[in-house]
C-alpha cells in the first residue's frame, strides 16, 4: 500500500467534517434555545442544554475525532519502532518492512476514522431531528447505527490483523521474490 491508498479515506474524512459543519450551520437557527441533548435507550429526552452546547459538542467531537484519525498516520511514521504495538512486530522489524506495516495501519486508521465520523454525524443528526420535530429520537435507527458500527469495528480489527500477518520469509515457498 502506498500513500495514494490514503487519499480516498482522507477525502471522505474531510467531507464528513464539512458535512457536519454545514449541517450544524443549517440547524442552528431552527433549534430552540434549549434542546434535548441526552436520550434514554428508547429515545426519550432526559437531559437538556443550550443549543450552543449541543452544536458545540457535535462540532467538537467530530473535529477532534477527525483530527485524531487524520493525525495518526503522520505520527505513525515518526514513532520509534519499539513504541509501536503491531501484531507480529518482530517479524515486520526482522524483514525490514516496518514501513509497509505502518502504511497498512495508517490507511486502516483513516478508514476507521471515516466510520467513526459517519457514526457521529448520524447520531447528531438524530438528535437534531428529535429537537426540530419535538419528538423522541428514533431509537431504532440509533441502535441500528451503533450495532452497525460495532460489527464494522470487529470486521475492521480482523482485517487489520490479517493485513499485518507476518510477511513471508525471503525465499519461502509462495514468496513472489523466489
Amino acid at each position: 500500500m502506498d500513500t495514494g491508498s490514503r487519499r480516498l479515506p482522507a477525502l471522505i474524512l474531510a467531507g464528513l467534517a464539512v458535512a457536519t459543519a454545514v449541517r450544524c450551520a443549517q440547524v442552528w437557527p431552527q433549534l430552540p434555545p434549549v434542546v434535548a441533548s441526552h436520550f434514554d435507550a428508547h429515545g426519550v429526552p432526559n437531559g437538556f442544554q443550550p443549543r450552543a452546547v449541543l452544536v458545540g459538542i457535535a462540532l467538537g467531537a467530530q473535529l477532534l475525532g477527525i483530527f485524531v484519525f487524520a493525525l495518526a498516520p503522520a505520527l505513525l511514521h515518526r514513532i520509534p519502532p519499539r513504541w509501536l504495538n503491531l501484531p507480529h512486530k518482530q517479524a515486520w522489524l526482522a524483514s525490514g518492512r516496518l514501513g509497509e506495516a505502518v502504511e497498512r495501519y495508517a490507511t486502516w486508521s483513516l478508514w476507521f476514522g471515516c466510520a467513526t465520523a459517519a457514526l457521529l454525524l448520524g447520531i447528531f443528526e438524530l438528535a437534531f431531528q428529535a429537537n426540530l420535530t419535538r419528538q423522541p429520537m428514533n431509537a431504532t435507527l440509533a441502535w441500528t447505527l451503533l450495532a452497525g458500527y460495532l460489527v464494522l469495528t470487529f470486521a475492521a480489527i480482523v482485517r487489520l490483523y490479517r493485513a499485518l500477518r507476518p510477511p513471508p520469509a525471503h525465499g519461502a515457498v509462495g514468496d513472489p521474490a523466489r
